[in-house]
Order: C-alpha cells, then sequence, then structure tokens
C-alpha cells in the first residue's frame, strides 16, 4: 500500500511526484518495519532506489535508515542529511522485522581493512541470532559470506556490467514465487565468487546462475538470509550513469552488456528488470511478515 518514512526526507516528494504512495511515519503506524543499511555512498540516490521496489507490495511499509557510527564523514552525502534521517543500529534492533544491507565501493579494499567492519559483522550476528530475515545485495553479500562461510571474493581486470539473464536453479525458493525460470537482472561489479567456493559451501542454497555473472543469488539453509550480487533495485539509467563516469574517470569501460538497443550509448535502455524485483522483493517481505506473526505467537 505505501511507504512509511519521514516527511521531510527528499524520497518522500520525490516518491509521490512519481505516483507511489508514501505516508508519514508521524501518522502512521506500519505493519511491518524494514531496517536500510545504506552503505553507498550517494545516500539519497540509493534510498529512493530500494524504495521504488517496496512501495507497490501489500501493507504500510516502514524504512528505517542505517548508518554505521564507526565509518568516517561521507564525502557523498551531507551530513545534515545523515544526521537527520539515520540512525545506528542498536537504536531500532528491537523493532525492525527485516533488515536490507546495501553494497558499498569497497571491492578493492580488505575487508578486516573496512573501517567499519567489526561494527557491521556484529550487526549480522545480532540479526541471525534474533532470526531477522535479512537480504544482503552486493558487497553487503561479499561481506556475508566472507565473514561466515570464508568465501573470498575473485577480482576480474574487466567489469561486469550490464543485464545478465539468470537461470532459476531452485524455484521452490519463497524468494522466487511468481518469477520466470530465467529473468534479467542488472549486474555492475568487478568481482564474483568462484564457483565451486558455493558449491562446497555447506548451508548455502545456489538459487540463480549465469555464466558470466556467476551464481547471483543465494540463500541460508536456514531461510533466513539472502545473497544478491545483481541490482533489482537500479533505476533504468544507472547503469548509463556509471558508464558516463566511468568514461569520465578514463577507465575505458566496455558497453554494459544486453544494455542500450543494438549497444548503442546514444540510445535509451529499456527497464527489464524493476518488475521482477518488485515481484521478488514483495516475496520478501511477505517472509518478514510471517516471521514477525511467528515471533508474536
Amino acid at each position: 500500500m505505501a511507504i512509511v518514512i519521514d516527511r521531510q526526507l527528499p524520497a518522500f516528494s520525490a516518491l509521490l511526484s512519481e505516483g507511489f504512495q508514501v505516508r508519514d511515519k508521524a501518522e502512521t503506524m506500519p505493519d511491518i518495519s524494514i531496517g536500510l543499511i545504506n552503505l553507498m555512498p550517494l545516500k539519497d540516490e540509493t534510498e529512493k532506489d530500494f524504495m521504488r521496489i517496496i512501495a507497490p507490495a501489500c501493507g504500510n511499509i516502514g524504512i528505517e535508515l542505517i548508518n554505521m557510527t564507526t565509518h568516517r564523514r561521507s564525502r557523498n552525502t551531507p551530513q545534515e542529511h545523515i544526521d537527520r534521517f539515520y540512525t545506528d543500529f542498536s537504536s531500532v534492533a528491537d523493532h525492525i522485522d527485516g533488515v536490507i544491507v546495501t553494497g558499498a565501493p569497497l571491492e578493492d579494499v580488505a575487508f578486516e581493512d573496512v573501517d567499519y567492519w567489526r561494527e557491521i559483522t556484529s550487526i549480522f550476528d545480532v540479526l541471525h541470532s534474533r532470526s531477522t530475515p535479512t537480504f544482503y545485495v552486493c558487497w553487503g553479500a561479499f561481506a556475508a559470506l566472507w565473514h561466515w562461510w570464508r568465501i573470498p571474493m575473485k577480482h576480474f581486470k574487466r567489469k561486469i556490467s550490464g543485464i545478465f539473464p539468470g537461470k532459476v536453479l531452485t524455484p521452490d525458493s519463497p524468494l522466487l514465487q511468481g518469477i520466470a525460470d530465467r529473468f534479467d537482472i542488472p549486474v555492475s561489479r568487478y568481482v564474483s565468487w568462484s564457483d565451486h567456493d558455493i558449491e562446497s559451501a555447506h548451508g548455502l542454497i545456489p538459487l540463480t546462475y549465469n555464466p558470466e555473472a556467476g551464481y547471483f543469488l543465494l540463500e541460508s539453509a536456514s531461510h533466513l538470509e539472502w545473497f544478491m550480487t545483481g541490482h533489482g533495485e537500479y533505476n533504468r539509467l544507472t547503469l548509463h550513469n556509471e558508464y558516463v563516469r566511468d568514461l569520465g574517470r578514463g577507465l575505458d569501460p566496455h558497453i554494459p552488456d544486453n544494455y542500450y538497443p543494438a549497444d548503442d550509448p546514444e540510445a535509451d535502455p529499456r527497464d527489464r528488470w524493476s518488475e521482477t524485483a518488485r515481484q521478488m522483493i514483495s516475496n520478501w517481505l511477505g517472509v518478514v511478515s510471517n516471521a514477525k506473526l511467528n515471533k508474536g505467537k
């Protein structure tokens, strides 16, 4: 039905203008509350990207924005925005029902060298111990698999960028209900996992696979954690903006695969993934809602 957030958050008016249902947290009690641990530099854009795929789901979905207290001040988001709209995990841990952990531009940094590594892994452990359904995205997924399974990132010289079709391997997963046997997902990263590491890891269930992008959606055997290295939350122009940015940095990026019509960067890309992303996140929110009901019994 609606996203429930602070009326003063820039995403509030932006989503309303796009036709989404948005309600003021001061006036509406959410049916479930989702913690968004936002590790991305451009926090405002990431907030809106995730809220766009959450908003069409059933019920009133409250969003709590969570920041790392041990992280140095952001260079890309005004500190006023973080101070006003973000909180630390401990302040909301007792009343959030599910958590999304975003990606972060940290592929070239050893996990233990990340300034908030101890803080975020302690959060991972708290979420697991409390049986809180958690969706780990991109670097968040790589970090979680390193923390629990010691599965390392495998680095590539060439960026994996574009729209990749994923083959569903485990169609009975609750996350994949109502989703086609093959679906498209944006991918943007220099790293992956070794297929062998994933296949030999005890307690991990591979859900989708692509020969170039690898296993990009996994589920824990506890059915409480999901690990996605694609970006269903990306809007239609995110990969384009990244491509233009990388050109400007002199990185000589290749044209994102399967993205522009006829591989022409001057042509408008077509969104082929948001419908699937909305269905997937709706399925996940259903898991969160059921977990909340079971805890209340």
